[in-house]
């Protein structure tokens, strides 16, 4: 009996919490009719539904088999001020890059970088913050995260043009 109540209280632990599922729902309603539906016709309502239903299924099956705990900190959350900026500073950068390329001034880079990253598999807030590292960062144009290398503790990143790691990422655990 012990073992079976082990279990329960295992599957209950990975069961994502009703507000997270309710906000994730929203959230997704809200991309679709934002990104993809032109009007709000009953078809492409529909189509949205299904759609949103998919990805709910997909991500709690995700969530259940990842077998990750993360804990999301409010502070941690708050990084995300920073992205307007970022996103605005890097679609100069590679517009300017475009353009010099298009002159044949310098053509543009391909680098791949990497730069030390506190991760872990077993602690909840390094868990949420490499997720947040990875969804923010990966947000602004010119820093594309390829993934995070836990053995190394390490994050491996796409640019097109040089520049530092931001802070937000730092904040959320990249040493540069």
């Amino acid at each position: 009996m012990g073992r079976a109540a082990g279990a329960s209280r295992e599957n209950r632990r990975r069961t994502p919490h009703p507000g997270v599922l309710a906000m994730a729902v929203a959230a997704a309603i809200a991309l679709w009719i934002l990104f993809v539906a032109s009007s709000l016709n009953a078809d492409e309502m529909y189509v949205g539904a299904g759609c949103v239903a998919l990805t709910l299924l997909f991500s709690v099956h995700i969530g259940r088999s990842m077998q990750l705990e993360a804990v999301l900190r409010p502070a941690d959350l708050a990084q995300a001020w920073r992205l307007p900026g970022y996103i605005l500073i890097d679609i100069s950068v590679i517009t300017c890059v475009l353009i010099k390329d298009l002159l044949h001034i310098e053509s543009a880079g391909n680098l791949f970088r990497a730069c030390a990253f506190d991760s872990s598999t077993r602690d909840p807030i390094r868990v949420a913050r490499t997720i947040l590292a990875v969804a923010y960062t990966t947000t602004a144009p010119n820093f594309l995260v390829v993934g995070i290398d836990q053995a190394h503790s390490c994050m491996l990143f796409h640019q097109i043009s040089a520049s530092p790691v931001p802070i937000m990422a730092k904040r959320l655990g990249a040493r540069a």
